[in-house]
């Protein structure tokens, strides 16, 4: 295998469960107290609370973390948010190998975590390709697909 491709998108139940209750809660909400709230406030309420809120809920579920591994090194992308990426040459990489962790207690969860020099992209699970660079920098990135990138990792590194 010369190239590993790896795409992933949140689409975990618990995270469908907490938007859509967040939503339902906001809307039960306005419906219950729509005699309290006046017109102009019933639509601010929706245009500052509801509206981001499906939003937020839309932009989350369009995300998704896109690796590519090949001759050229390692690229990392979240789409379509296309400013949010990572690329490492083999040049700059002092180690990488695919490893077990814990993403709760080494990055706080899910998603763009970390900071300094010790950073994180994930979606799901525990397992990850961990790249050290020269420089001392550690950025980690998700995949559920372990073996077929240490096939990659191995042929390139």
């Amino acid at each position: 295998m010369k190239i590993f491709k790896e795409s992933q998108s949140f689409r975990q139940w618990w995270l469908f469960l907490i938007l859509g209750v967040v939503i339902l809660v906001i809307f039960i909400q306005l419906f219950r107290k729509q005699a309290i709230f006046s017109e102009e406030e019933k639509i601010m309420l929706i245009l500052f609370v509801l509206v981001p809120g499906i939003l937020v809920s839309i932009l989350i579920f369009s995300l998704s973390l896109n690796t590519r591994i090949d001759s050229s090194g390692i690229k990392v992308q979240w789409k379509p948010l296309s400013f949010l990426k990572k690329q490492y040459s083999w040049d700059e990489i002092s180690q990488v190998y695919v490893r077990t962790y814990a993403p709760i207690r080494e990055y706080g969860g899910w998603g763009l975590r970390g900071f300094g020099v010790n950073k994180a992209w994930n979606v799901s699970g525990n397992t990850g390709i961990q790249i050290k660079t020269k420089s001392g920098n550690k950025f980690l990135v998700g995949t559920r697909e372990p073996e077929q990138a240490k096939q990659v990792l191995t042929r390139y590194f």
